[in-house]
């Protein structure tokens, strides 16, 4: 019987398998008796692969039945009659070079790099997103000490502008201030209008007050005894403004001068804590 390569393919693979009959065992070496060199090629192949597989797993002989069962669930994955396309995928596999122990070393080298170029990737996109983050902080810092700044910056401008409305009033007077040898680094400037009741303090270097303490402004007479006129409730930062509530002491009596005393967070007649501004001189007076 004459074989077409498509059967003796089928055979071949029955034979790698250990499923060919009897029969059809003796028709596979009666084909390879021809001398085919094609035939011998593909039975030479489809052994090769039975013999790297027999090294890899542990050599068993399965009974008939369970040949039987395998031939019948590879045709069923298949979805085909025959074994001409299990042949195909075994001649591709071969030419590709699956199966051979130096494809397989190859291969495994190929995925290592892979891997190692994916986590690199992935090292590089988690660093560059981490300083994108970084970036962002530092943005939002500088924006939110932006935001600090402009808020300063208007708040002075509120105190400056209320500070010229009240210089455009008849009666305004400026007394200058200056260190004590408690805070020789500060100075200030007193602005007063008797008409309007209001005294407004401007200072500088001025030590930020204990939490049990407060600033107390006490107005300088001629007799040189110094009346109360208010806590500086605002001196809570170095340099900035404070409105003094009690204005309306200005028309009681004849001022020559102002003092800034550090005083406990209760009612007092007379300074009892350190000066750390003063000063009795005059440089301005509207009309």
């Amino acid at each position: 019987m004459t074989l077409t390569t498509e059967q003796f393919e089928e055979l071949c693979s029955s034979y790698a398998l250990g499923a060919l009959t009897p029969d059809d065992e003796a028709l596979l070496f009666e084909a390879l008796e021809g001398n085919d060199k094609d035939f011998e090629k593909i039975f030479s192949e489809t052994v090769g692969v039975s013999f790297l597989l027999n090294q890899s797993v542990i050599s068993s002989t399965p009974s008939p039945a369970v040949k039987k069962e395998l031939i019948k669930k590879i045709h069923s994955l298949t979805n085909l009659n025959s074994f001409s396309s299990f042949t195909r995928i075994e001649k591709i596999s071969l030419s590709l070079g699956f199966g051979n122990p130096r494809f397989a070393f190859l291969f495994s080298l190929f995925l290592v790099v892979i891997i190692v170029e994916i986590v690199g990737y992935a090292f590089v996109m988690y660093r560059d997103v981490s300083d994108r983050d970084n970036q962002t902080t530092e943005t939002e810092t500088k924006l939110i000490a932006y935001q600090q700044q402009i808020a300063e910056l208007g708040t002075e401008i509120e105190w400056n502008n209320t500070i010229l409305t009240l210089l455009q009033f008849p009666g305004t007077e400026v007394f200058i201030l200056t260190g004590s040898e408690t805070n020789p680094q500060g100075s200030g400037k007193i602005f007063i209008n008797r008409t309007k009741n209001n005294i407004i303090l401007q200072f500088a270097n001025l030590p930020v007050a204990p939490s049990d303490k407060e600033y107390h402004l006490w107005i300088v007479t001629k007799d040189n005894v110094p009346m109360y006129a208010g806590a500086c409730t605002s001196a809570n930062e170095t340099d900035g403004f404070s409105k003094v509530q009690n204005g309306n002491i200005l028309n009681e009596t004849s001022i020559e001068g102002f003092s800034i005393t550090l005083e406990p967070k209760e009612n007092i007649t007379q300074p009892t804590g350190s000066v750390y501004l003063s000063g009795t001189q005059k440089t301005l007076q509207t009309n």
